[in-house]
C-alpha cells in the first residue's frame, strides 16, 4: 500500500474465521524501508533513501515481483526480501554492448559475429565489452571510454615458503577502486599489478590464520586510463591455452585442461561505467538521464515488456524495456536507449496505454493536429541492436482520455470529458470508432470531477469511482442504442468511505403508554448530584432497576446526555437518556452507527482476481465483503450482513413517470389492483411512495417480510410466518392522475429488499384538464 510518503504492507488476517456477528476484521500495517547500498565514502549514513511521492503511484507485477513508479521512484518489492524495497537502478542490467573485439593492434581477423551487440541501458551508466584474446595483446581500447581514472599501488604484504623451501615477498591481490570496473580473464577478476608491474597472489589461509595455499594470478591490471584504455601486465592466453579457473570455493586454481576454452572464446570481459549525458531524439544534456524512466506515471504490461509513459518532461513519449539474452526474459530493470517512441506531432499528453489483444492502444488528451488514439503492433527487425520495433497505425481523431481505462471484458472503456468512451473495434483490420457508452448516466457523470476518477474490472462489473461515488456498468446487461451503438445498464452507489466521528445512534424506545410512564424519570427522582445530568447506576440502584452493568460504568455523551445501559424492558439492548432538564426518558441503543464526515474513496483495485479494494483520501484502505453468502441456505447472504461499515444502507428503486401510453387521459387507480412481488429474505422491509403530476411524493405504505425466527425476535415486527412471503398488497388509490411514478425504498437496519415486479390497474375517468 502506498499512502502518502511511505509505503506499507498490510497483513490481512483470514476473514472467514470470524465468528462474531459484525466484527471487523483486524488489518495492521508495516512500514517497508525504501533501500539503497550505501556507496564508497557514506560510512555512517542512511542505507534508505528517499520517501514515496505524494501522488498517485502506478503498480504492476512481474516475474513474481511487484513494480511501483510514483513520479519519483522506481522500485520493486518481492517475498523473497520482505523487509525492504529496493530502487531498480541499484540492480540494473548491465548490457554487453559490443562483444568480440580484439586487442589493440591484433592481427586476428574479425568475424561476422564482433561489434554492437546491445543498446546502453538509460537506468544504469554501466556497460559490458568482451575480446577475444589473441595472446599477443594486452590493451584493450573501449569504445566509449570510461568515467574518471582508475589506478592502484600495492605494497609489500607478506612473505611465504614456496615448494623449493624458499621464503618469497608477496603481494596479495587489490581490488580496491574497482566497485564501479572490472576486468575478467576467463572467468577470473583481475586484481591490479603491484608497484613493480607484476601479478599479486591469492592466499588462501586455514581456520589457524596460517596460509594454506598461495597463487599467483595469471594477470593483473597496469593502468586504466580516462579515455577507456585498458593496460593488463600479460598478454591474455589464447582460450584453448587458458589453465586458470576458479573453483566452487571461489578460490583461485591452476589445472592444465580443466579451464581451457574453444578457440575464439571470449577471453577478456571488461565491465566499466560511461555516464549517458544525452540521447538522441529525447534529451540533449541531462545530469541523470535515469530520471527518463523513474519520472514515469503510466505503466502497462504487454507483448511480455513493460511500457511507461506519463513523464511530465516527455509527455508524449512511451518507453519500453528490452530481453535479458542472459536468461532469455524480459528485464524490468532494462530500458535501451533506441527502444522508445514519441506519439504524435505535438506533445500533447499521454494519459493511458492499454493493451487490446496484439495491439497496444495509446490514448492522449484532447488534440487538434493529429488522432488522440493510436495503435501500435509489434515488428520483428532481426536486428541485435533494435530486435523488436512498435509502428503505429495512425492516429484516431476523436475525443481525449482524460487518464483511467480499463478492457472491459474486451470492451476498451477510457474517461472523457463526455462521460464513458469505447473502441468499436479490436482489429487493425477493421475501421475503428470511438463510442459513447454512458448515455443513462451522463447527466450525474458530466458534474463530477472525472480527472480523479478511477476504474477497476470486478465481477462482471467496471466499477466507475469518482471521489466517494460508484457507477456501475454491468456487462450482462447491454442493449443497443438509437444511435446504433451498445449501451449498458448502470447502477449508482453513493458515500463510498470511511466517517469519520461516526457514533451509535440513539432511538426512542417504542414503548407502550404505561411503560412510557413508568420509565420516565423526574428530576426528583434524579437527583442533583452530578452538575452534568447524569443518571448514575447507583441512582437507578436506589430505585430498584435491574441495571446489567458495573458501578460507574456510565457512558458520558456530552455535557447534557448520558445513556446507561438497562435490560428491564425485555429487549436486548435498553438504555436511559438523562435529558435535560426535567426527566430521563426510554431510549434503544442502537446497533448502527450514524453521522460523521464522509472520509471519500478515491481510488479503486481489484487485488488478486478476487477482492475489491478502496483507499480514502484520508489514508484508509477498505475491502468489500464478497464472502459472506451462505453454503447452507443456496448461498444466500444472511440480513446480518447488509450494512456499511455498521451503517444503514439506503438504497431505492424509482420508476419512470409513467403516463401508460395515453398522455392526454386521466387516470384512476382501481382499488386494491397494486401487488409487488419482492425476492424472499429472512427479514425483508421497504417503503413504497408515489408521486403524481398532481400530488409530491408521500408514502403509501411500509410492507415487511420475514420468517419467524427465535433468534431475532423483535416485538414490533412479530411475524408469524412460517413459509415465505414475497407478494404484497399495497394501499395505494391516486385518482385523476396523467403521470404516475413509484419509489421502493429501504433506509432501515440490515432490513434489504429486491424487487422483481410492480403491477397495478388503472381506470380512464376522462380528458385532462387545466
Amino acid at each position: 500500500v502506498h499512502a502518502g510518503k511511505n509505503l506499507y504492507k498490510a497483513n490481512v488476517p483470514d476473514i472467514s474465521k470470524e465468528t462474531t456477528d459484525g466484527e471487523q476484521a483486524e488489518v495492521t500495517f508495516v512500514k517497508i524501508p525504501l533501500y539503497r547500498p550505501i556507496l564508497e565514502g557514506e560510512e555512517g549514513m542512511d542505507s534508505y533513501f528517499d520517501q514515496m511521492a505524494e501522488r498517485k503511484s502506478e503498480s504492476f507485477n512481474f516475474n513474481n515481483r511487484i513494480y511501483l513508479l510514483d513520479g519519483k521512484n522506481y522500485i520493486y518489492y518481492s517475498d523473497e526480501d520482505p523487509e525492504k524495497a529496493h530502487r531498480v537502478i541499484d540492480n540494473a542490467y548491465i548490457p554487453t554492448t559490443h562483444i568480440s573485439l580484439r586487442p589493440d593492434g591484433s592481427k586476428i581477423k574479425e568475424t561476422e559475429s564482433s561489434g554492437e551487440f546491445q543498446q546502453r541501458n538509460i537506468l544504469s551508466p554501466k556497460f559490458k565489452v568482451t575480446f577475444v584474446a589473441d595472446g599477443a595483446g594486452r590493451i584493450f581500447s573501449l569504445p566509449v571510454g570510461v568515467d574518471g581514472i582508475y589506478s592502484y599501488t600495492s605494497s609489500l604484504d607478506f612473505e611465504f615458503m614456496d615448494d623449493l623451501g624458499m621464503t618469497t615477498a608477496g603481494y596479495i591481490a587489490s581490488f580496491e577502486n574497482q566497485k564501479e570496473i572490472s576486468v575478467v580473464q576467463y572467468g577470473v577478476k583481475l586484481p591490479w599489478a603491484d608497484v613493480d608491474g607484476r601479478c599479486p597472489y591469492d592466499v588462501v589461509y586455514d581456520s589457524e590464520g596460517d596460509i594454506k595455499s598461495v597463487e599467483q594470478y595469471p594477470n593483473a591490471i597496469v593502468s586504466i586510463s580516462s579515455d577507456g584504455v585498458v593496460t593488463l601486465v600479460n598478454a591474455p592466453p589464447l582460450p584453448e591455452n587458458n589453465k586458470y579457473g576458479i573453483n566452487k570455493k571461489g578460490e583461485l586454481v591452476t589445472h592444465p585442461d580443466r579451464y581451457r576454452k574453444t578457440a575464439g572464446s571470449a577471453g577478456i570481459e571488461i565491465v566499466a561505467p560511461k555516464k549517458i549525458t544525452t540521447i538522441k531524439g529525447i534529451t540533449s544534456s541531462s545530469d541523470d538521464v535515469g530520471s527518463i524512466i523513474t519520472g514515469c506515471t503510466i505503466a502497462t504490461v504487454h507483448d511480455g515488456k513493460i511500457f511507461l509513459s506519463g513523464n511530465p518532461d516527455y509527455p508524449n513519449f512511451v518507453f519500453f524495456n528490452s530481453l535479458n539474452p542472459e536468461t532469455g526474459y524480459s528485464d524490468p530493470s532494462y530500458f535501451g536507449i533506441l527502444d522508445w517512441w514519441s506519439e504524435g506531432v505535438t506533445n500533447t499528453p499521454i494519459t493511458s496505454l492499454m493493451p487490446i489483444a496484439d495491439t497496444l492502444m495509446v490514448l492522449r488528451k484532447d488534440t487538434v493536429q493529429d488522432g488522440s488514439v493510436t495503435f501500435r503492433s509489434r515488428v520483428d527487425t532481426d536486428k541485435d541492436l533494435t530486435p523488436v520495433v512498435y509502428t503505429g497505425s495512425g492516429g484516431l481523431p476523436g475525443v481525449g482520455c482524460l487518464g483511467a481505462s480499463c478492457n472491459f471484458l474486451d470492451d476498451p472503456i477510457f474517461i472523457s470529458k463526455f462521460g464513458v468512451e469505447a473502441m468499436g473495434q479490436l482489429s487493425a483490420r477493421y475501421e475503428r470508432a470511438v463510442e459513447h457508452r454512458s448515455s443513462l448516466i451522463d447527466g450525474l457523470l458530466l458534474n463530477r470531477n472525472l480527472a480523479a476518477a478511477s476504474i477497476a474490472e470486478f465481477d462482471g462489473y467496471m466499477w466507475l469511482l469518482v471521489e466517494g461515488e460508484i457507477f456501475l456498468a454491468d456487462s450482462r446487461q447491454r442493449y443497443t442504442h438509437s444511435s446504433g451503438v451498445m449501451q449498458y445498464e448502470w447502477f449508482y452507489l453513493n458515500d463510498i468511505g470511511i466517517y469519520d466521528g461516526q457514533s451509535l445512534q440513539a432511538v426512542y424506545a417504542d414503548l407502550a403508554g404505561e411503560y412510557a410512564e413508568n420509565y420516565k424519570f423526574t428530576r426528583d427522582e434524579i437527583g442533583d448530584d452530578t452538575k452534568y445530568n447524569l443518571v448514575t447506576i447507583e441512582k437507578l440502584r436506589e430505585l430498584n432497576y435491574d441495571v446489567n452493568a458495573k458501578i460507574g460504568d456510565a457512558v458520558l455523551l456530552d455535557k447534557n446526555q448520558n445513556i446507561l445501559r438497562h435490560n428491564k424492558l425485555g429487549e436486548p439492548t435498553i438504555y436511559f437518556l438523562a435529558y435535560n432538564p426535567n426527566y430521563a426518558v426510554a431510549v434503544k441503543y442502537a446497533e448502527y452507527f450514524g453521522g460523521g464526515k464522509l472520509d471519500p474513496a478515491m481510488l479503486i483495485k481489484t487485488v488478486d482476481h478476487d477482492k475489491l479494494m478502496f483507499g480514502t483520501k484520508g489514508g484508509k484502505l477498505c475491502c468489500f465483503n464478497f464472502d459472506k453468502r451462505d453454503p447452507n441456505d443456496d448461498y444466500k447472504i444472511p440480513n446480518k450482513w447488509y450494512s456499511f461499515n455498521n451503517r444503514i444502507i439506503k438504497c431505492g428503486l424509482v420508476t419512470k413517470m409513467d403516463n401508460c401510453g395515453i398522455p392526454h387521459l386521466v387516470k384512476n387507480t382501481v382499488k386494491k389492483s397494486m401487488v409487488i412481488k419482492m425476492r424472499s429474505f429472512p427479514k425483508s422491509a421497504a417503503k413504497i411512495r408515489v408521486r403524481t403530476n398532481r400530488q409530491p411524493m408521500h408514502e403509501v405504505e411500509r410492507i415487511y417480510g420475514g420468517l419467524f425466527d427465535e433468534n431475532e425476535f423483535i416485538f414490533s415486527e412479530l411475524s408469524c410466518d412460517l413459509a415465505e412471503k414475497y407478494i404484497f398488497r399495497v394501499r395505494e388509490k391516486e385518482k385523476k392522475w396523467l403521470e404516475k411514478q413509484l419509489y421502493i425504498i429501504s433506509d432501515e437496519y440490515k432490513l434489504p429488499f429486491a424487487l422483481h415486479y410492480i403491477a397495478y390497474g388503472y381506470v380512464v375517468s376522462g380528458r385532462y384538464k387545466d
